[in-house]
């Protein structure tokens, strides 16, 4: 029977009906996989169009992220049970991996949110406005006067990333308690957190914050604290959180860019309680 009366199609056929590279059939082929129904003497290889079914399958179960061993056990199980144990396993995966590409999309979405709100600014700007829930995942430090070197912070960074939440690196910060701010010991770092949820998540509470953009290091976050602190003074507020000090994109620099890149804030509230707290922005 010729090529055409059996609806026979060629390695370079039948792998672009699926949209996939020759050497993949190739390799399925040399695995014992999925083999040509027909191979010539010439090393010439067909397919059949009664094998659409069978490859389809195959790559069906590839791009969910089924392995070429369980694969095999598709194809040879004699017992829906294991079929359905299969795939409730490989749900099981898909929904981890589902979680934690929402966290990252969240994590983005933070960091896009970090990088508006610096844009526009100028060194030292100071504002007084409302700032939604932030979830947080929060590491303290140990005991030794908040003074923790880089090591210390690498090290603190990595107990955080075996809490699952590496895909949040780059939204990095920490916080100093509010005691330590009104003493002026702005480096008595009290925790380093990234932004993003967690299994053992915290929040930055929703509210109204003085906020001082800054591209100072953080060993001279001292000036920014005392013209922060100076702001809220001044404006008839007062200081009442410890504070968060949000870095945006660490390691990043552009000498074109004048974007502060980053963010002290801290809750405050009135003296004389009299305005709406959405409606709050001092610039």
């Amino acid at each position: 029977m010729d090529r055409e009366h059996r609806k026979l199609y060629t390695t370079g056929e039948f792998a672009a009906f699926f949209d996939v590279k020759k050497d993949t059939l190739f390799f399925y082929d040399k695995i014992g996989l999925f083999s040509p129904i027909i191979r010539k003497s010439n090393g010439y290889r067909y397919y059949s169009a009664d094998q659409f079914g069978i490859f389809g399958t195959i790559i069906t179960l590839r791009n969910i992220g089924i392995p070429i061993s369980g694969i095999r056990e598709f194809f040879n199980a004699n017992d829906i049970g294991n079929i359905i144990s299969m795939f409730c396993m490989e749900k099981n995966h898909l929904d981890k991996r589902i979680a934690e590409l929402e966290r990252t999309r969240n994590s983005v979405i933070d960091l896009i949110s970090l990088i508006k709100d610096s844009c526009g600014r100028n060194e030292g700007d100071v504002v007084i406005k409302y700032f939604e829930q932030t979830p947080i995942i929060e590491c303290r430090t140990s005991d030794n006067n908040g003074n923790i070197t880089d090591e210390d912070w690498n090290r603190l960074l990595l107990t955080l990333g075996e809490r699952n939440v590496k895909s949040e690196m780059l939204n990095q910060g920490s916080s100093v308690q509010l005691e330590d701010i009104k003493k002026g010991n702005y480096l008595n770092t009290k925790s380093i957190f990234v932004i993003g949820k967690g299994t053992e998540n915290t929040i930055i509470p929703s509210g109204i914050y003085a906020a001082i953009y800054t591209s100072l290091p953080n060993y001279d976050f001292g000036k920014a604290y005392d013209k922060l602190l100076n702001k809220i003074e001044e404006k008839g507020f007062e200081a009442i959180s410890d504070s968060y000090e949000e870095y945006m994109l660490p390691g990043f620099t552009d000498s074109n860019s004048s974007i502060p890149v980053n963010r002290i804030r801290i809750q405050v509230r009135e003296k004389s309680p009299s305005l709406n707290a959405r409606e709050i922005q001092s610039e």
